[in-house]
Order: structure tokens, then C-alpha cells, then sequence
């Protein structure tokens, strides 16, 4: 196990900066998730970590040792990669074998490490098959198998479970979280599917274009947002922005065009200031008038079916606000409802600087 620390590393392909000076320190031991939208440079910085690329600038170490010009064999780092990568000619046995004969081990020591990682993975007994011969799932296993065989001192992921189908993707990612709680490897882990992170991370880095917007557990990068973009990234919200023309009773009054309402400040901000107000469509409820809370009256414009309950859009004076409903209380579209929510499960935040 090893602490992983980058130092304002940044890399360019040509005028694309794909990754913009970014600061992390991953702990010895935990399982750290870089999330992003689709081309924000997470995949870079773990191919950075591994060694496959070098950073235009910027440092990476391992523990006290500055890696940042190691070849990707020297680092003790294993990568898993989205599409397996498995010799489709070669016998389980071989492909998890792979890795400990370019160490070049004994014999007897490799057949001990392969069966212990196919046993690690529930996947003993599979010595003679053929990748062609298993699941998605567990090919992956396979992947992973070949990974640990070698006793890395950081795992790296790279949406390895993107592949899979849905029910299969949540076997394999409390699988994956049982296996690096139970060996304590200092795991990254890439993906950006917001449920997935949140499931299996101890920490979670939220990158967009190249750069760390806010990093902390689960929990408060989903309840405590930085910014707007983690805000409307991290679950399900709606997003509305006003002027904030005072405070009462320490929440923000905020008004926006035919919308007043009041919210949480997350950061101080003078009266005057534009914000912008996040709400979690699981915090409204429903006819609900009581005192101190916001109420909204507007009109159904789209009902979601979710399985274990609904989404509707409701059109509040021009403004949409996204609800949660359970399944014995959806309205029609095109009915009139009344929303309320609490002020302190509002939050509000300053507008960001454009740059």
C-alpha cells in the first residue's frame, strides 16, 4: 500500500489541455474516484499515475518516491482497462500468469499467485478455459485476477465495468469494493456513472475539462457542492439562478423574475450578488403548507416513469423544477400542483466567474 500524490500536473495534446494543473492526494489504502463527464481528462491523469504518459509539467509520487519520469513497469502500478485486454489465444491460466513470468518468477511461485488470485475473484477452476469461453463479468475477473497476481502497490481502474449490463455491472462493483477493502490496496478509479462512484468510493475527485472542481466523500460532494457543475453532475437537480436581496434568520432570500424563495448558503455572499440555487428532487413534497417552508404552484409538464418511483417536470412562473414522487401520488400532466421544501434542503451558492 502507498500514498499517490500529484502536484499541479498538467499535460497537453496540442492546444488541448487535457489536464489543468490539478493537486490530488490519494491515502494509502483507499478507493478514490476520478468522476467526470465523457473527455475531462480523468483517464489522462490515471494514465499519468500508471505511466503511459508523462505530464508537460507537474509532479507524481508514490509515498516519498517521485515517479514522474518512471517507466510504467518500475512504478508497482497495475492497470485495468475497460476492454479487458486479455490473449484471446491463451488459456486463463496464462493470461493471469502473464505479468509474474516477465518478473520472472519461479515456477512454483506463479502457480501459487495465479490460484490465489483466481480464488480472490470466485474464479478457481478456470485455469484451462478460454476468455471466449466466459461471461463479460467474468473475463473482467480475469482482468482483475491478473492484476493482483502481482502484488500491486496501486490499483488503477479505468471504467472497467462499462462494458457490462446493468444488474451485472452492480454484482461487479461490490465485488470490486470487497476485494480492495479486503486486501487494502490503494485503488483509482475511474468512471462517470454518478451512482458507481458513490457506491464504491471512499473519495470522489469531480473533474470537468481538465480540472478538480471539488473532492471529498460521497456524501459531501452530493449534500455539500461546491459548484454549480457539481451540483447538476453529482444525481438529479434543478438548478435555478436569482438575485439574493437579503438574509433572514441566516438563509438567503433569493428572487428570481416571478420565484422568491429562501435557502442554505453554502459560501457568503453581499446582498445584491447573483446566485444559484440547487434542489434535490427527493427533498419536495407535496400540498404541504406549513410554516417556513417554500411553496411553488405550477403545472405538470412531463411524468418519468423510474421503476420504484416517478419524476415529474413541474413549470413554476417559467421556471422548471424537477420532483421525485412516489407511484400512489402521480399527477397528471397538465395538472396543477403544489410543491413545498424545506429552505435548509436548498442550497445556495455564487455564480461562477467565467474564464
Amino acid at each position: 500500500m502507498v500514498e499517490v500524490r500529484l502536484e499541479r500536473v498538467t499535460k497537453r495534446f496540442g492546444r488541448v489541455v487535457a489536464v489543468d494543473e490539478v493537486t490530488l492526494s490519494i491515502r494509502d489504502g483507499e478507493l478514490f474516484t476520478l468522476l467526470g463527464p465523457s473527455g475531462c481528462g480523468k483517464t489522462t491523469v490515471l494514465r499519468i499515475i500508471a505511466g503511459l504518459e508523462l505530464p508537460d509539467s507537474g509532479r507524481v509520487y508514490f509515498g516519498d518516491r517521485d515517479v514522474t519520469f518512471m517507466k510504467a513497469y518500475e512504478r508497482r502500478a497495475v492497470m485495468v482497462f475497460q476492454n479487458y485486454a486479455l490473449w484471446p489465444h491463451m488459456k486463463i491460466y496464462d493470461n493471469v500468469a502473464f505479468g509474474l513470468r516477465l518478473m520472472r518468477l519461479g515456477r512454483g511461485e506463479i502457480s501459487k499467485r495465479v490460484r490465489e488470485a483466481l480464488e480472490m475473484v470466485r474464479l478457481e477452476g478456470f485455469e484451462d478455459r478460454y476468455p471466449n469461453q466466459l461471461s463479460g463479468g467474468e473475463q473482467q475477473r480475469v482482468a482483475l485476477a491478473r492484476a493482483l497476481a502481482v502484488e500491486p502497490e496501486v490499483l488503477l481502474l479505468d471504467e472497467p465495468l462499462s462494458n457490462l449490463d446493468a444488474k451485472l455491472r452492480v454484482e461487479m462493483r461490490e465485488e470490486l469494493r470487497r476485494l480492495q477493502k479486503e486486501f487494502k490496496i490503494t485503488s483509482i478509479y475511474v468512471t462517470h456513472d454518478q451512482e458507481e462512484a458513490l457506491s464504491i468510493s471512499d473519495r470522489v475527485a469531480v473533474m470537468n475539462r481538465g480540472r478538480i472542481h471539488q473532492v471529498g466523500t460521497p456524501l459531501e460532494v452530493y449534500e455539500e457542492p461546491i459548484d454549480p457543475f457539481v451540483a447538476s453532475f453529482i444525481g438529479r437537480a434543478s438548478t435555478i439562478y436569482g438575485i439574493m436581496t437579503g438574509v433572514e434568520e441566516g438563509l438567503a432570500v433569493v428572487d428570481s423574475g416571478g420565484m422568491r424563495f429562501k435557502g442554505r448558503l453554502l459560501e457568503k455572499v453581499p446582498e445584491g450578488s447573483r446566485v444559484v440555487a440547487i434542489f434535490r428532487p427527493e427533498d419536495f413534497t407535496f400540498g404541504q403548507e406549513a410554516e417556513g417552508l417554500n411553496m411553488f404552484e405550477g403545472v405538470v409538464d412531463t411524468v418519468i416513469f423510474l421503476g420504484a418511483h416517478f419524476h415529474i417536470r413541474v413549470q413554476v412562473d417559467g421556471v422548471e423544477l424537477l420532483a421525485r414522487v412516489e407511484p400512489r401520488m402521480v399527477p397528471e400532466k397538465g395538472s396543477k400542483i403544489k410543491l413545498s421544501i424545506d429552505p435548509d434542503q436548498v442550497k445556495v451558492l455564487p455564480t461562477p466567474n467565467k474564464s
